[in-house]
């Protein structure tokens, strides 16, 4: 854990249980619309986006 010197593990902890949860929900989307492989390439870019705002956020606060 020395290399996350950065942030406590209870914070990497939720951002990893945010990465899972929004991963997850994604997938379920494309299994309910079909989405297509780049739509869903597409999602998983934003999720990426949303997990380096939050770790951004949990790093300033």
């Amino acid at each position: 854990m020395e290399i996350l010197n950065f942030a406590g593990s209870g914070d990497v902890i939720t951002l990893i249980v945010l990465a899972v949860v929004l991963l997850g929900i994604l997938a379920l989307l494309r299994l309910m619309f079909k989405l297509t492989a780049t739509v869903f390439r597409l999602g998983c870019a934003v999720v990426f986006l949303i997990v380096g705002a939050a770790a951004v956020y949990l790093f300033l606060v």
